[in-house]
């Protein structure tokens, strides 16, 4: 992939949102946990002012001025540095004790400039930062504070660690993003690569399966399926190309012969030109025939009639098929037994269903001998239904039960009778519709046709 596409690529683009939701993410992160640390140690300072605070006042209380400067001197005398900050002045202002010059105007808890005694002078400074707390006496005027400096120091400190660590999770985001975006491109452009390979060899090669069972593996083998469906689908179309070409040439071999012998005669008789007349019509009509077949195998195949689809009850079709084709049998010297299960509903076409099912018993009736059985099976299995159509005659062969359910495939047992070679392959295009399996047994004796489809089946409307 050429630069400039895989900047333009959808893998780039992610990689980099990836990369800007990890950032946005870290500076929550960052910004919830730096106010809540500048909270708590804010809420610490004022809560040791506080405590502080309350004992310069018992001591006030109890002794008047003089033991608030003492008390207010030894705290002074004990802290080291600026970590401890006080101011004990009288009313005018004047400075009685501590180690600060001023005191804050405003009253009360706040974080206030102070202008530090020289002794705690830093390098460079001539006031500092404190969190204290100033109090209006009777005589006096008192504030406790400690040092901002040092929280405000920690607080810069954890600023700094966490904007280098934002960097470099930011960066280590959008390299793992554009990596795992590469990856998925590269599996992409495979996949591209292949399709193409596929579309220039016919349809013979397949899209290799990385083995991770990941997303790519299960398109690439819901493509694979495609491709073999497609693949099936054009063999077929090839398939029935052939096989029209073969089942048309005889009858359009005959038609030709005739009007060409008529020809060849020049007879005035009328009556050979009505015969010769009356035989192209046949042929003709046998031709049309098979067209017709192909055609309604077709329509059906296309799904345009899933969407008329309602809730029939097989056990009802089988009845009616039953009772219908019982005279027929009977006169064709066969017997018949049935195993019908009641309340068997599923969803369907009623026509096609019933078409289905009368074309494997007329099959039946057709290449079986006089004293044969035919068998109705419609029964309940877990959630489907399965039926089937038997019979004890002479069966077909295991190897062609794939092959006659081609179009236009006859077997040489079938030749010998009248018909297009189509009644099973139209058989096989309404199970489809219905997403029926079809399968056939043999019966030993015989051929079993069985027929498994969905108990109470929704399907989904197809857009044709």
């Amino acid at each position: 992939m050429l630069r400039a596409d895989w900047l333009r690529s959808t893998s780039f683009r992610n990689g980099s949102r990836y990369a800007i939701f990890f950032l946005l993410a870290v500076l929550a992160i960052f910004a919830t946990t730096y106010q809540a640390v500048r909270h708590d140690m804010r809420t610490l300072a004022y809560a040791s002012v506080s405590k502080d605070a309350q004992g310069l006042l018992t001591e006030y209380n109890s002794s008047g001025l003089p033991a608030l400067k003492e008390a207010t001197d030894e705290r002074v005398a004990q802290t080291q540095g600026y970590d401890e900050v006080y101011a004990l002045t009288d009313l005018a202002g004047n400075v009685i004790a501590g180690n600060i010059l001023n005191l804050p105007l405003s009253n009360g808890e706040s974080e206030v400039v102070v202008h530090l005694s020289p002794e705690l002078l830093r390098q460079g400074e001539v006031q500092g930062l404190a969190i204290g707390k100033k109090m209006i006496l009777k005589d006096a005027k008192l504030f406790v504070g400690r040092d901002a400096f040092q929280m405000d120091e920690t607080l810069e400190i954890l600023f700094t660690y966490f904007s280098v660590g934002a960097l470099i999770t930011s960066v280590l985001a959008l390299f793992l993003g554009l990596v795992m975006g590469r990856s998925s491109a590269q599996r992409i452009e495979a996949i591209s690569r292949s399709t193409s390979s596929i579309v220039a060899t016919g349809l013979k090669e397949r899209i290799p399966l990385s083995g991770t069972g990941d997303e790519f593996d299960r398109l690439s083998s819901d493509i694979n399926i495609m491709l073999d469906r497609i693949q099936d689908l054009m063999e077929g179309i090839r398939q029935i190309s052939d096989d029209i070409a073969h089942e048309l040439r005889t009858p359009l071999s005959r038609l030709r012969q005739n009007l060409e012998g008529v020809l060849a005669k020049r007879s005035p008789n009328l009556k050979i030109y009505r015969q010769t007349v009356q035989n192209a019509i046949a042929e003709s009509e046998n031709i049309m025939g098979i067209f017709s077949a192909l055609l309604r195998i077709a329509q059906i195949e296309s799904g345009a009639r899933r969407s008329h689809f309602k809730q029939v009850n097989i056990s009802e079709i089988f009845r009616d098929i039953e009772e219908m084709y019982r005279p027929v049998i009977e006169d064709a010297g066969l017997l018949s037994e049935t195993n019908i299960q009641e309340g068997l509903l599923s969803n369907g076409d009623r026509e096609l269903l019933i078409q289905l099912f009368s074309n494997l018993i007329e099959n039946a009736i057709r290449y079986i001998p006089r004293g044969a059985t035919i068998t109705l099976s419609a029964t309940s299995k877990s959630e489907n239904i399965v039926a089937i159509i038997a019979d004890n005659g002479p069966g077909i062969p295991v190897e062609e039960h794939a092959k006659v359910l081609r179009r236009l495939y006859r077997s040489e047992k079938g030749r010998t009778t009248q018909g297009y070679g189509l009644g099973l392959s139209l058989v096989a295009a309404i199970a489809n519709l219905h997403n029926a399996k079809l399968s056939l047994h043999d019966n030993r004796p015989g051929l079993k046709v069985e027929i498994i489809m969905q108990k109470h089946q929704v399907l989904k409307q197809e857009r044709i």
